[in-house]
């Protein structure tokens, strides 16, 4: 039996209203997932293979519920790994996770306030250094999240630095998508054409200087096979969180009633042989992870399951 990783949009609840968030983050959505239900969920994944449960959102931390589920992933031999904007993160949590949660990824849009208030909200850049700075003192392995604006893109090589103080597990750089909130605000994030082309080139001088490392060539291989699933926060679930965010309609079915042992022998199967590029390029290096956007397209549509 292969190993499952599951990347699941816990709530789309959120305190904040970030402008450049994809999911539009913010309420909940109609008919999310409920306690029973979500730990229903586990149970399905776990009997798949399941071994890391890797919660984003929304803002994770606001579902009442997720310590338990937390609590529930540990108790059936699992992972949890946590993507959260960390204004929630008090103390009583941070020792939570500091037992219970494999590690965190840590949003952070700039390295000013200014600049990263702008994006996220008005007092924000402060909670989110208060919250580094208590990881760092707990041990908690932490990732820095970075998406690349028209607004922070003259900051990536503080961002690097600030990463390099407080996470070691390094920093991920991704390119904004204008979807989503960002259509609003294209204006004040959008990126000009020459600083996209040149974007790859900038990122590995950035990672070069600040961390010593060297990016890869981009790898731009569809990762999507029989051991990746997204679940949204009603219980749809996709190959990809792609597929979600551009077909939506394109759901392999609902965890409520889909039969998982039946996707992976069928998805194995389908997906043998499968050879496609993704839409987007992902650069590594030992501390750093940069994802360009490389076509408007996925090319990856997937078969219509039972739902």
């Amino acid at each position: 039996m292969s190993r499952v990783s599951v990347q699941w949009e816990v709530t789309n609840r959120c305190n904040l209203r970030c402008k450049h968030c994809l999911p539009l983050s913010g309420d909940p959505r109609p008919n999310e997932l409920s306690p029973q239900e979500a730990k229903v969920a586990l149970a399905k994944f776990q009997s798949v293979g399941a071994t890391l449960i890797s919660f984003t959102g929304g803002e994770a931390f606001f579902r009442p519920d997720f310590p338990d589920l937390i609590l529930e992933v540990v108790k059936m031999g699992m992972q949890a790994s946590v993507i959260t904007n960390a204004t929630l993160l008090n103390g009583e949590t941070l020792l939570f996770v500091q037992e219970h949660v494999r590690d965190l990824a840590i949003s952070l849009d700039g390295a000013t306030a200014s600049t990263n208030d702008f994006i996220r909200g008005k007092g924000t850049f402060n909670k989110t250094l208060s919250a580094l700075q208590s990881c760092r003192e707990l041990n908690i392995p932490v990732r820095l999240n970075v998406t690349i604006t028209k607004a922070n893109i003259g900051e990536l090589t503080e961002l690097a630095r600030i990463a390099a103080k407080f996470c070691p597990l390094g920093v991920f750089f991704s390119e904004m998508n204008v979807a989503g909130r960002a259509l609003q605000f294209r204006n004040d994030l959008a990126l000009s054409d020459a600083d996209r082309k040149a974007l790859p080139v900038s990122v590995a001088e950035v990672v070069q200087t600040v961390l010593e490392e060297t990016l890869s060539p981009p790898d731009d291989d569809c990762w999507v096979d029989s051991t990746t699933l997204f679940m949204t926060a009603e219980g749809n679930l996709y190959s990809c969180i792609e597929i979600f965010q551009r077909r939506p309609e394109l759901s392999i079915g609902n965890i409520r009633s889909l039969d998982m042992e039946q996707w992976q022998r069928e998805s194995a199967w389908r997906l043998n042989g499968h050879k496609k590029k993704c839409c987007y390029g992902v650069y590594v290096s030992e501390h750093a992870v940069f994802v360009s956007n490389r076509s408007p397209i996925c090319a990856f549509s997937p078969e219509r399951g039972a739902g």
